[in-house]
């Protein structure tokens, strides 16, 4: 019995330290937020300028563009159709105030998609997965679909191969759809 009372008296112990210890691990988090609140709000201002500054330049590159600030630090990843637009950009972002330093991490691909022919290209990913959980059910809902200029690319796993042939068929279905890169493995 003595034994049984010590037990529960050494939990209750056990029990009352880790809830302190959650409870300050939870205050010290919250003092951190908050403390951080002021340079979150900075930081979130400075981003702002600075893609407004990158969509007046180049507004299809700018959609391509990512964008990472902290303490007036700026990172810039991403593509961009051209060199030209690339030196533009990096010299608006080092003449935005606030801007410290600029770390550019931008490629350049020509064949840049414009926003027309992204828009496109989403409109026929999401016709080919309307097509393929009507035909199809939850099987085609597991798919991966990407576009890009009519050229549909599935990826994924078929149950079996008749499965995969009625993917493959479905998709080749869809208006708009040119040609089907077929990656859809068989099997579990």
């Amino acid at each position: 019995m003595v034994r049984t009372l010590l037990a529960v008296l050494g939990f209750a112990a056990l029990c009352a330290c880790t809830s302190q210890q959650v409870q300050n691990s939870a205050d010290r988090a919250l003092n951190s937020v908050a403390s951080q609140a002021p340079q979150l709000v900075a930081d979130g201002a400075l981003a702002a300028q600075v893609e407004a500054r990158l969509v007046g330049i180049d507004p299809n590159s700018a959609l391509h563009v990512a964008l990472g600030v902290h303490a007036g630090n700026v990172r810039l990843s991403g593509k961009v159709a051209s060199m030209a637009t690339r030196a533009k950009y990096i010299v608006a972002v080092r003449d935005t105030p606030g801007v410290r330093a600029v770390d550019s991490r931008l490629s350049i691909d020509r064949a840049l998609a414009t926003p027309r022919e992204t828009v496109r290209d989403f409109a026929l990913v999401a016709a080919v997965r309307a097509n393929l959980a009507a035909q199809l059910g939850a099987s085609g809902l597991r798919l991966r679909v990407a576009a890009h200029d009519g050229v549909v690319t599935l990826g994924g796993t078929a149950a079996n191969g008749g499965l995969k042939a009625a993917m493959l068929e479905t998709a080749r279905k869809t208006g708009g759809v040119r040609t089907i890169v077929d990656r859809i493995r068989v099997g579990s």
